[in-house]
């Protein structure tokens, strides 16, 4: 009788463990999708997480084209930014297209940046609306953000269809915009170019600091840890991507004030029609007046917004807003023509007017 009930306990044992290892490996192979069925039946806003072992669908060939790298004048595809498979905080963020998912660096990255869109609506309202509305009205526009961060205007603009070329030297930062790029299935519109914009082709060192700043490209590097980033040129982005016009936003700093004096090949062949263009770090640089006079060159014209119905001053160029959109200057809306009309002559109670 022991000996039986033994054998029935050892069986029931069995038993368990294998079910234990049939719900673990269930688990294990669709975790992604049961995240997302926890987050519907919970009422929790969908996650886009990215998590390349729990996403085999997207097969390295996919991958392959998103992200690009430029080094001793050859482009070359950069798969390393796009094959990690570590999964990052991510949120929603809202634009006239609809919603897309980003990712982050950490979780006070993430809620800091939702803070901010639950005050304002969106990711710096006024700017990604701008910059909506005229790819919408310019759908034949190739969209190219220069220092695009992890993707907060590139991959709303990508979601309004349109093709979009984002320049990061940041490696963290490329890593997380390609998860975004991947989640909002953008991969046959949106490429990361891993660089940094100059005037020249080299390779400088890049400090490795707090992940959210900008880091500064060259300079010393005593005592920080740092790797090194090839750069480069605008007019050499005109020989990887085909384009009829160009839409673009730069965050500048002085240091890249000479990759567009020295792009002339970029602005003409490439058609550019708008340039949003940060202006709170270089206002009191002395190449100003260089930089004014190779945007007038161009025809392109400082601006508040899109109707621009008064341009900013050059002389006042230290004291202009944060962000300056440049307009092609045929682009700008014409004002009304004033009407003729005749002039009238009041002879005692008549009114007669001139004879021409």
């Amino acid at each position: 009788m022991k000996q039986r009930a033994f054998k029935t306990c050892m069986w029931l044992c069995c038993c368990g463990l294998t079910l234990s290892s049939l719900v673990c490996y269930f688990v294990y192979t669709n975790h992604a999708t049961l995240t997302q069925w926890k987050s519907i039946l919970l009422g929790e806003p969908r996650n886009s997480q990215f998590d390349l072992n729990a996403s085999r669908v997207k097969s390295m060939y996919k991958l392959a084209g998103i992200a690009l790298r430029i080094d001793n004048y050859d482009w070359a595809s950069a798969t390393d930014v796009c094959s990690n498979g570590i999964v990052f905080p991510s949120g929603i963020i809202k634009s006239l297209a609809g919603e897309v998912s980003v990712f982050f660096h950490d979780e006070k990255e993430r809620r800091s940046t939702m803070r901010h869109m639950n005050k304002n609506g969106t990711w710096e309202r006024r700017n990604l609306n701008t910059l909506s509305e005229i790819m919408e009205n310019h759908n034949e526009a190739y969209f190219f953000d220069i220092y695009a961060g992890v993707g907060l205007y590139s991959l709303p603009i990508v979601k309004l269809g349109r093709k979009v070329a984002a320049i990061e030297y940041r490696y963290s930062f490329a890593e997380r915009l390609c998860r975004g790029i991947i989640a909002g299935n953008f991969q046959h519109k949106a490429f990361i170019v891993n660089n940094f914009i100059s005037h020249a082709h080299q390779s400088a060192p890049i400090k490795l600091e707090h992940l959210s700043q900008r880091p500064k490209v060259g300079g010393d590097m005593s005592g920080n840890m740092f790797s090194t980033v090839s750069s480069v040129k605008l007019n050499a982005l005109l020989d990887r991507f085909s384009v009829e016009s160009v839409v673009v936003r730069i965050d500048m700093t002085p240091e890249d004030i000479p990759a567009v004096l020295n792009a002339d090949e970029f602005f003409e062949f490439g058609n550019v029609l708008y340039v949003l263009m940060e202006w709170t770090h270089i206002s009191g640089s002395l190449e100003i007046p260089k930089l004014l006079a190779f945007m007038d060159k161009y025809d392109l014209v400082p601006c508040l917004n899109i109707a621009c119905k008064k341009p900013l001053t050059p002389e006042q160029s230290s004291t202009w807003p944060a962000y300056v959109l440049w307009t092609r200057r045929e682009l700008r809306p014409k004002a009304p023509a004033a009407v003729k009309t005749s002039p009238v002559f009041r002879t005692g109670n008549a009114a007669i007017g001139a004879v021409g």
